[in-house]
């Protein structure tokens, strides 16, 4: 069973307590992966505070150029990492895919972004310039359900300002993570990017942490608020997605063949596993029974099974927990 390291200060770590990876289509480990210290962790913001001091000073083109390396090597390594993500959250190849896609081409963008200030008018013939200057080291916090793309998503734009970055993924969904950190290892200068895995407490130590400016988090509102909390007492700046509850209508006049697929697949990609899933649908009367009839028709052509498999459309639920609110639903 291969042994992930954290990537700290250009090196790679271990720990000496370790957390177990389960496959969410088997339910058996696939790997073990380090749960930080304390004292590692402080060695970890310290090795992004030191290389803040630097790489802050660095040239906008530098910190581009750096960004477009790092989208060639996810590009050159896409196939592994499709791979490894559909193992470890359970969602289906093509969607794996489409995320690992999604991280390069964010870190593209980021490479070719043409300009970083603002124009603000004040009054005819004259303006004001407001330039963004780095905020020091970012803690960015992701969830299990898109562990890549709302990973990158923080980093690329937080490392493009001169920001260095603590990126803890969840301890549900760190392997394609710690892997980029592996492939980016010899890419990145050393403080840089850091790459971190524990549970709850190494959280709630990384948001408290004295030498943490920034905090960008990807979560439930509920721990979005515990963040809040935390941020106060030293005023960090903090960037929050939270949970949703959103709806779809329908309307008599939809075309249904048109609008069915986007209509399932906005309820149940990723097995709804999002935040911005549709929750609710509201179906004008005069259309109901044909709706649904076609709606499940949809469902019913759809493979339910393990990601791994090219056939599968929707794959297993990552967290147990989560199967006593579902049979609810439908029982």
């Amino acid at each position: 069973m291969i042994q992930y390291r954290n990537l700290i200060g250009g090196g790679l770590e271990t720990a000496d307590a370790t957390i177990q990876v389960i496959s969410p289509a088997d339910r058996k480990t696939i790997a073990h992966v380090p749960d930080l210290s304390p004292a590692q962790l402080d060695q970890t913001v310290v090795a992004a505070t030191t290389a803040f001091t630097s790489w802050s000073e660095t040239a906008l083109k530098h910190r581009q150029t750096l960004l477009g390396r790092l989208s060639k090597a996810i590009m050159e390594n896409k196939k592994e990492l499709t791979t490894l993500l559909t193992s470890e959250q359970g969602k289906p190849l093509t969607s794996a895919q489409g995320e690992i896609q999604r991280c390069a081409d964010w870190l593209s963008y980021f490479s070719e972004i043409p300009k970083l200030h603002g124009l603000m008018e004040r009054k005819i013939n004259d303006h004001a310039i407001a330039i963004k200057v780095p905020l020091g080291v970012v803690a960015a916090i992701v969830p299990w359900n898109f562990p890549m793309s709302l990973a990158i998503w923080k980093v690329a734009p937080a490392i493009l300002m001169g920001n260095t970055v603590i990126w803890k993924p969840s301890p549900f969904t760190p392997l394609t993570s710690l892997r980029l950190g592996e492939i980016i290892k010899d890419i990145v200068p050393a403080g840089v990017i850091n790459i971190i895995t524990g549970g709850d407490k190494l959280a709630r130590a990384l948001t408290a942490h004295p030498l943490i400016n920034k905090i960008a988090f990807t979560g439930s509102t509920q721990t979005g608020k515990a963040i809040m909390t935390t941020a106060a007492q030293s005023i960090k700046r903090i960037t929050l997605e939270l949970g949703g509850n959103d709806p779809a209508i329908v309307m008599d006049d939809a075309d249904l063949e048109k609008h069915i697929p986007g209509i399932f697949w906005g309820a149940f990609a990723n097995n709804a596993q999002f935040c911005v899933a549709i929750k609710r649908l509201y179906i004008h009367e005069k259309i109901r029974n044909q709706f649904l009839e076609r709606f499940i028709e949809y469902g019913r052509n759809i493979i339910v099974g393990d990601g791994l498999n090219p056939e599968v459309g929707i794959g297993p639920i990552l967290l147990l927990s989560s199967s006593p609110g579902i049979h609810a639903i439908y029982t």
